[in-house]
């Protein structure tokens, strides 16, 4: 998948998103005030460099859980990118349960 510059920032800052998934949510899967912070980055240049994909991210600020940032992610990075950042943890490199993960 080949990516323009701010599109490479935006899959740096999502991957940060889902790799410290247990410090930016909450254990229901909602984005905490961290996470939001994080999220309102990605979101700003999301929508400057694609502006089509303003009802996406309105959608997920309204409703700011696990899987509709997942839905996010894939615009930017393959599927399976995705679910390694989501369910590898890094401090050991094994892999989790899938308990509240999309």
């Amino acid at each position: 998948m080949s990516l323009r510059p701010l599109d490479r920032d935006v899959k740096s800052l999502l991957t940060k998103l889902l790799i410290n998934h247990r410090a930016f949510f909450s254990k229901e899967g909602v984005l905490n005030s961290e996470g939001r912070k994080l999220f309102e980055r990605i979101a700003r240049l999301i929508v400057r460099e694609h502006p089509e994909r303003k009802e996406v991210i309105s959608k997920t600020r309204k409703n700011p859980t696990l899987r509709s940032v997942f839905q996010i992610a894939t615009m930017f990075m393959e599927e399976d990118e995705v679910y390694e950042l989501l369910y590898t943890d890094l401090s050991n490199n094994t892999m989790l349960s899938d308990k509240n993960y999309p």
